[in-house]
C-alpha cells in the first residue's frame, strides 16, 4: 500500500462498504514495487 497512490474520490465512493486495501486499478498509480491479488474465479 505504501507504493499506492492515495485513493480518488471515485474509489472512495465505488469501495465504501469494501476494505481500505480494495483498488481500482483505473484510478490507482503504482509508484513502485506492488503485488496484485485479482478475485479467484468461481467453480
Amino acid at each position: 500500500m505504501e507504493n499506492l497512490s492515495l485513493r480518488t474520490q471515485v474509489e472512495e465512493q465505488k469501495l465504501k462498504k469494501k476494505p481500505d486495501t480494495y483498488r481500482l486499478a483505473c484510478q490507482t498509480i503504482a509508484n513502485g514495487p506492488v503485488t496484485v491479488k485479482t478475485k479467484p474465479k468461481r467453480k
